[in-house]
């Protein structure tokens, strides 16, 4: 009985030096610079503004417009529907899993082009649909499947239906 009670006390002071490892793991704080880190090592792919109490404390390329992050994605899919309301694809055309992959670049997008795979199970697969590929830059966020879209579907089809939707600027 004596041997259950301690291997008992044991596990428990076990556990909780497990939890207590886990929780300072979990509470560490993150690198306080790896915004000033990101912008020298990215100076072309980034801007910061900063203004404190009315007055500016930080203007790095402050004026300069880039694209809005994951929102040509909404612009892409609906040239897509355009595209496969007029017949001019096929949403179940198959495209080779090689072929988009060569527009996969790892790490730039968080995960989100493997987890497309994954959760479809797709990951062994030979080929996907235009659909899927579409549902995967929407759903997931896909980098690899936009630009491959922006490829299949045309840039300068896409930049047209920019202006039919009166979206010609953005800031």
């Amino acid at each position: 009985m004596i041997i259950y009670i301690t291997i008992f006390i044991v596990l428990i002071f076990l556990l909780l030096a497990i939890g207590f490892f886990l929780l300072r793991q979990w509470t560490k704080k993150p690198d306080v610079d790896y915004v000033l880190k990101f912008i020298a090592k990215n100076p072309e792919r980034a801007s910061l503004f900063i203004k404190k109490n009315g007055h500016n404390i930080v203007r790095v390329q402050s004026d300069q417009l880039f694209p809005l992050a994951s929102t040509v994605k909404i612009i892409i899919a609906i040239e897509f529907a355009q595209q496969a309301a007029n017949k001019d694809i096929n949403p179940a055309e198959k495209i080779n899993i090689e072929d988009l992959s060569r527009f996969y670049i790892p790490g730039t997008d968080g995960g989100a082009h493997e987890a497309w795979l994954n959760e479809y199970g797709l990951i062994n697969k030979q080929t996907v649909t235009l659909r899927e590929i579409a549902k995967g830059m929407m759903s997931h966020s896909s980098n690899a499947n936009t630009e491959f879209l922006m490829m299949h579907l045309g840039l300068d089809k896409i930049n047209a239906n920019l202006e039919k939707l009166l979206l010609t600027g953005h800031e």
